[in-house]
């Protein structure tokens, strides 16, 4: 998916980025939990699983063939 150069990149930025998401799901967590109660959040667990692999089919594409693939 990456040119060979940009893999440590990638791995970094996704690394970065889930520890992020991670620091803010946790607040979110439990701010609702306290206000609001547990139903809310399970039930959006479940439609973020659904989200997260909608956004990864969009993101991700068929490699293009070579000319000589073909």
């Amino acid at each position: 998916m990456f040119p060979g150069r940009a893999v440590a990149t990638a791995n970094g930025l996704s690394g970065s980025t889930a520890m992020l998401g991670g620091m803010l799901f946790t607040a979110v967590v439990g701010i609702v939990a306290q206000n609001i109660g547990y139903a809310p959040l399970f039930a959006t667990i479940a439609f973020l699983d659904l989200i997260g692999v909608a956004f990864l089919w969009s993101l991700l594409r068929e490699p293009k063939r070579a000319v000589a693939d073909l």
